[in-house]
C-alpha cells in the first residue's frame, strides 16, 4: 500500500490555471482549501500573503503580558451574557469618552472662549457676555475680571 503524497502550500501550475493549495494549519476555515489564480503573478503574490501570515502566527500572543491576558479573560467572562466582544466594548467606551470629551458645560465654554481671545477684552465686553451666559455672579469668573487677567480697562 503506498501512502498519500504530503500536501504544500506551494504554488502549481494546473492545464488551464495555477493552483494555490492551503494547508489545514493555514486556512481559515480549519479544512484544507485549493484556490486557483489565473495568473502566476496572482498566485504568487496569494502565496506570498499566506507565508507572511504564516510567519507572523503568534508573535502577538508573544508580547502579551500574562496580567494583561487575565484581564482580557475576567473581562470576556464579564461581557459573555451581553454577547459583546472585547473589541466592541473597549470601541463603545472611547466613543463614550470622546462624546463626553465633546460636552462642557457653558461655564468652561465661556471661560475657554475668554482664555483664548488673543485681543484683551474690555471691561464692559466681559461684563455684557457674562450676563449673557448667566454667569454674572460667578465668583471665579468675576475674581478673575477683578483682577485683570480678561480685561483692558
Amino acid at each position: 500500500m503506498r501512502m498519500a503524497r504530503r500536501a504544500k502550500s506551494t504554488p502549481h501550475n494546473t492545464s488551464e490555471e495555477w493552483r494555490l493549495n492551503i494547508l489545514l494549519k493555514d486556512s481559515v476555515s480549519g479544512r484544507r482549501e485549493r484556490h486557483f489564480y489565473k495568473t502566476k503573478d496572482a498566485i504568487l503574490e496569494a502565496a506570498g500573503n499566506l507565508w507572511k501570515k504564516r510567519g507572523e502566527f503568534g508573535v502577538q500572543s508573544k508580547t502579551v503580558a500574562p496580567t494583561l491576558a487575565e484581564q482580557a479573560t475576567k473581562a470576556a467572562s464579564s461581557l459573555e451574557p451581553s454577547g459583546k466582544s472585547i473589541v466592541e466594548a473597549a470601541n463603545d467606551l472611547v466613543d463614550a469618552l470622546e462624546k463626553e470629551q465633546e460636552s462642557v458645560t457653558l461655564e468652561r465654554a465661556t471661560e475657554s472662549w475668554m482664555e483664548s481671545c488673543e485681543v484683551e477684552l474690555r471691561s464692559a465686553t466681559i461684563k455684557n457676555l457674562l450676563f449673557s451666559f448667566g454667569q454674572s455672579n460667578d465668583p471665579e469668573i468675576l475674581k478673575r475680571h477683578n483682577a485683570g487677567r480678561y480685561s483692558k480697562n
